[in-house]
């Protein structure tokens, strides 16, 4: 899913930047370069200074996809925690803290 647009490719690593430290648990993250892999090192070293070095992982962009995205794709995947597995009386279930729904709903 597009995260959005930008006319430079700076205010587009900025808004990469942002989109990260606006996440909450940020479990890994991948930055997937086609051709570029010394900018996807210096963007992880800047991504550094929000998450561990040892959740962020580089690997690179294949031929296939590649083809069809480009010289310069910089492709970017993370891992979020949502939720918690919570046990309760020998129960498992799994919580989701960040969706609220509410109350009143209309009945149909």
């Amino acid at each position: 899913m597009p995260a959005g647009l930008a006319r430079t490719r700076g205010k587009g690593l900025d808004r990469l930047f942002d989109i990260v430290k606006g996440a909450l648990n940020v479990q890994e993250l991948a930055l997937v370069p086609s051709t570029d892999v010394p900018e996807a090192v210096s963007f992880k070293e800047r991504l550094s200074s929000i998450l561990s070095m040892e959740r962020i992982h580089i690997a690179r962009l294949g031929p296939a996809l590649g083809a069809h995205a480009g010289p310069g794709t910089l492709l970017m995947a993370f891992r979020e925690k949502l939720g918690s597995v919570i046990e309760d009386s020998g129960k498992k279930g799994f919580s989701l803290h960040s969706i609220r729904l509410p109350r009143n709903l209309p009945r149909r």
